[in-house]
């Protein structure tokens, strides 16, 4: 069986996974602003929450082997609020990992309801870690966190709001 991940309370997450949320408050340019830092931290850790239980949903139906590796999907809104144009950045698993993300997000709702301004112009990345025990967690999590922190010292790329991990 899989175990997706659900390290929110990590501090290593919020040191390195939650600063994606920062980005978004300074990026002028783009017309997003978050609207409230501690609305925002709320929105993220409910909208990872809602990942979880669907991350499980498309587990339950797989029934392969344990997908073990990161993922990190970007993607817009479309006009209904939901999840489209995906765009993998990022991936260390297999294909059935990028697939079972990638459907678990289609059935996400309630992006809409980010703390952002602009929320149909913003862009989204969900992150995910799929492994089989603690160990692998957290040795998933310290890649994570590297690409991630490689993403943002980059800069130059568009500002996003994140979530998930």
């Amino acid at each position: 069986m899989n175990t997706f991940a659900k390290l929110i309370s990590a501090p290593a997450l919020a040191a390195a996974l939650a600063l994606g949320a920062a980005p978004v408050s300074a990026a002028g340019d783009d017309g997003i602003v978050v609207t409230s830092p501690g609305a925002m931290k709320a929105w993220q850790e409910q909208t990872t929450d809602r990942l979880n239980r669907q991350l499980d949903r498309v587990d339950a139906f797989s029934r392969g082997t344990a997908l073990v590796g990161t993922v990190q999907i970007r993607f817009t809104l479309d006009d209904q609020g939901r999840p489209s144009n995906f765009e993998t950045v990022h991936a260390s698993g297999d294909q059935r990992a990028i697939r079972d993300a990638r459907m678990a997000l289609r059935n996400l709702r309630g992006l809409d309801e980010a703390p952002v301004t602009n929320v149909g112009d913003a862009v989204f990345q969900a992150n995910m870690i799929f492994a089989r025990d603690g160990e692998e967690k957290e040795r998933l999590l310290a890649e994570l966190t590297g690409v991630e922190s490689q993403r943002l010292a980059a800069g130059g790329s568009r500002a996003t709001v994140t979530f998930g991990t």
